[in-house]
């Protein structure tokens, strides 16, 4: 299934094994390839003390690195000394030669290939102390292996060692590049014409309670971003209409500098595309563009936290229920520190995520109602429509409800009159929506057939006679086709 190599994808096995390491620095030992280790050890080394600077590899005077204790951040002299011969002996005689030509130098720093027991490093640094009065940092074996397995530093097994690893470009070229492809992802999201062009307001969501009910705590959508940064996991509710899928996009649309990459997931897509999630990513346009696969995705998560925002819990058929459930249960311990939120409409099937804290999105209040009736009109119309909005209990009431205040927004812009009753305001939109751009063509053709009136009617009658909110999608089929033959005037 999807997650079966989330553990891989999700960093947790080395681009590198320890056994090539090893057989590689044995090799070095064996050929006496002096030279070649001196490179690597220097290189390791200035990623602890960026301040070294490489000696010429002849006549070095016993170092082959030097830090003066001028251009040290601490005020010490540093000096590196590195052999594949790992023996007190051999560290004697360059410790000699450093006395003799680096007089500034307070620490010495020894890198060998062999192994140095924690005994004899206590040892080596009494005798090296007591003679040349230096402070000693012995790196043997262990350490070199272990710097070498740190996914930033796996490319120098390549370079000095000459392990066969693919090349990675560096980490802060690829979290550019995430970032980027992250941001054009959320570009072609809010392109979508149901949110081009439309104003954008902050929405705020109540925590819930073990219960449903709501508490006190109120978050805006740097508080549900600062959550998701700490990996927790999140379940933001709301009616059609409300703002969900604006509120991910307000959360994948941060500051370019801000710290996390925020992944939108379409998540019924998702499901039924049976991918990794990662693969699912990195098959995107923005990420395929920018030379993003899920291995390199995987390394940056490991970097820096993933948000991964899923839209659309809800709108999983009941075909792919099963499955989703597996999907989520099983991205929720493939990515324990990424932040995880899963928008929905409250569903009879909750999100499987631990822990997670549930908000519900709330209405908009009147001033951000004003401010985006300001941004989507010029100020005296804003000022004209906020009134008559205000003054009406239903207008008032129904426009809390941004997709609604979008839709009247528009009637009002396009010169429509606004009905005064909400059956009439919500056929006004359902007909302003039938003859947009996005609806007309599906609306009009087979098997609708500009009857949608008819079966919501049909639908809304079914579920008031029942008392009920919901509907199965097996249920709802078997009634519109049922709904489709009264209309048409055949006998059931």
């Amino acid at each position: 299934m999807g997650l079966q190599n989330a553990s891989v994808l999700s960093g947790r096995i080395s681009l590198v094994e320890r056994i090539d390491i090893e057989r590689a620095l044995d090799k070095l030992a064996g050929d006496e390839s002096g030279f070649k280790f001196q490179s690597l050890a220097v290189v390791l080394a200035k990623l602890r003390w960026s301040e070294l600077i490489a000696c010429e590899r002849h006549n070095d005077r016993g170092l082959d690195a030097h830090a003066p204790a001028s251009a040290s951040p601490d005020g010490r002299g540093k000096g590196l000394a590195c052999s594949t011969t790992g023996t007190l002996d051999k560290l004697r005689t360059d410790a000699k030669k450093v006395q003799k030509h680096y007089p500034d130098v307070s620490l010495l720093v020894f890198y060998t290939t062999q192994k140095v027991t924690q005994a004899a490093k206590a040892e080596w640094a009494q005798k090296i102390r007591e003679k040349y009065r230096y402070d000693l940092v012995v790196a043997s074996r262990e350490e070199i292996i272990a710097s070498l397995q740190l996914p930033d530093n796996v490319q120098l097994c390549r370079t000095h060692l000459d392990i066969p690893i693919p090349y990675q470009p560096p980490l802060a070229d690829l979290l550019r590049k995430a970032h980027e492809a992250a941001a054009a992802a959320a570009a072609n999201w809010a392109a979508h014409p149901r949110l081009a062009g439309k104003p954008r307001i902050a929405l705020n969501a109540v925590a819930l309670n073990n219960s449903g009910a709501d508490t006190a705590h109120v978050v805006g959508t740097a508080g549900l971003r600062m959550m998701l940064l700490q990996g927790r996991r999140l379940v933001l509710e709301g009616p059609a209409g409300r703002g969900k899928t604006t509120t991910l996009l307000q959360l994948a649309e941060a500051d370019e500098n801000s710290h996390g990459i925020p992944l939108l997931i379409d998540l019924p897509n998702w499901v039924r595309s049976g991918k990794d999630i990662l693969e699912y990513v990195a098959s995107s346009p923005p990420f395929r563009a920018s030379g993003i696969d899920a291995q390199a995705l995987a390394r940056l998560s490991q970097a820096e936290p993933c948000l991964l925002l899923l839209n659309g819990w809800n709108e999983i058929t009941e075909s792919y229920s099963s499955a989703a459930v597996n999907f989520l249960r099983a991205l929720e311990r493939a990515f324990p520190t990424a932040g995880i939120i899963v928008a929905t409409r409250t569903h009879h099937i909750a999100p499987p995520l631990p822990g997670a804290a549930r908000f519900r999105l709330l209405p908009l209040n009147p001033g951000q109602r004003f401010g985006y009736l300001r941004q989507a009109l010029e100020d005296s119309p804003a000022r004209d429509l906020n009134l008559a909005l205000s003054s009406d209990p239903a207008l008032d009431e129904l426009t809390r409800t941004p997709f609604v205040l979008s839709e009247v927004t528009t009637l009002f812009r396009s010169g429509v009159p606004i009905p005064r009753t909400k059956l009439a305001l919500l056929r006004a939109v359902v007909e302003l929506m039938e003859r947009s751009e996005e609806h007309a063509d599906h609306l009009q053709a087979p098997p609708i057939r500009g009857l949608a009136h008819h079966y919501l009617c049909a639908l809304a009658k079914h579920l008031t006679a029942r008392g009920d909110v919901l509907l199965a999608e097996r249920e709802a089929s078997t009634y519109l086709h049922k709904s489709a033959y009264f209309l048409t005037g055949a006998v059931w």
